[in-house]
């Protein structure tokens, strides 16, 4: 009898079940992958388009004016909140307010059109204003609250007090 070389059928289905089970495993943490690093990368842009909302909103609350009439806030004040907007009077005098509108949050100015400040790919869910120690001879505080929801399940709570660098009284 010759001695025959070769595989026999439980060998190569052993074989390609072996095959198929590490293609699977491989495939399957490559997708783990991908999916992780679209979320890391929907966070990183949320995180930064926040921190810019914020830094912005900041500096331009930083740089309010005392109110001389009640043309846009009441007088002798430095800020205005009702709800989920905060009123003030910006460094050129212009009377300014930030609020959400239709999951956005928009900056409106008078005699000018509605800025968005925040992209269309996110949401604004949560936005709170509180304004602290707007009284004659003290400085004014104002703390901001955001939750914002990004793309690919992401949120985002922040939260940042202000105070005003010039009181001018």
């Amino acid at each position: 009898m010759k001695n025959k070389t070769g595989f026999t059928l439980v060998e190569v289905l052993v074989a390609v079940f072996v095959f198929v089970v590490v293609i699977l495993i491989a495939a399957g943490i490559f997708v783990s992958a991908i999916r992780a690093q679209r979320y890391n990368l929907a966070y990183q842009e949320l995180l930064d388009q926040t921190s810019y909302v914020m830094e912005y909103m900041s500096r331009q609350i930083r740089m309010a004016k005392k109110a001389t009439d009640s043309s846009c806030i009441p007088q002798d004040t430095n800020y205005h909140s009702i709800s989920e907007d905060i009123k003030f009077i910006d460094q050129d005098g212009n009377c300014t307010e930030f609020l959400v509108d239709g999951g956005q949050l928009i900056e409106r100015k008078t005699g000018t059109y509605d800025l968005p400040v925040t992209s269309p790919y996110l949401t604004v869910d949560l936005f709170d204003v509180d304004i602290l120690d707007d009284t004659p001879n003290k400085q004014p505080h104002v703390e901001l609250f955001l939750k914002i929801n990004g793309k690919e399940d992401t949120s985002i709570e922040i939260q940042t007090t202000i105070s005003q660098r010039d009181l001018n009284y």
